[in-house]
C-alpha cells in the first residue's frame, strides 16, 4: 500500500496528493520510503495546502530527517 501512496504523490491532482499524504501518515514507521517525496513536494508542490500537509506528515513520520533537509515545522 505504501508504494502506490508514493505514486500518488506524484498524481496531477490536489485532491489525490493530499489523500495520500494524509494516508501516509497512518502508515508510521512503515511509511519512512515516502520521506525523500514528502520532502520534495513540501519544497515543490504548487499548491500551498498540500506543502503544509507535507510538512506536518514529515514532522511526524521523520522529524530529524525533514530538519535535516530544512523544513521548518510549527511550534
Amino acid at each position: 500500500m505504501v508504494p502506490a501512496l508514493i505514486a500518488a504523490l506524484r498524481d496531477p491532482g490536489i485532491d489525490v496528493r493530499r489523500a495520500a499524504i494524509l494516508a501516509l501518515e497512518n502508515f508510521g514507521g512503515d511509511a519512512k520510503p515516502a520521506v525523500p517525496a514528502l520532502i520534495e513536494l513540501w519544497r515543490q508542490d504548487p499548491d500551498t495546502g498540500v506543502r503544509n500537509i507535507a510538512r506536518d506528515a514529515l514532522q511526524l513520520l521523520a522529524p530529524e530527517i525533514a530538519a535535516q533537509a530544512g523544513v521548518k515545522f510549527l511550534q
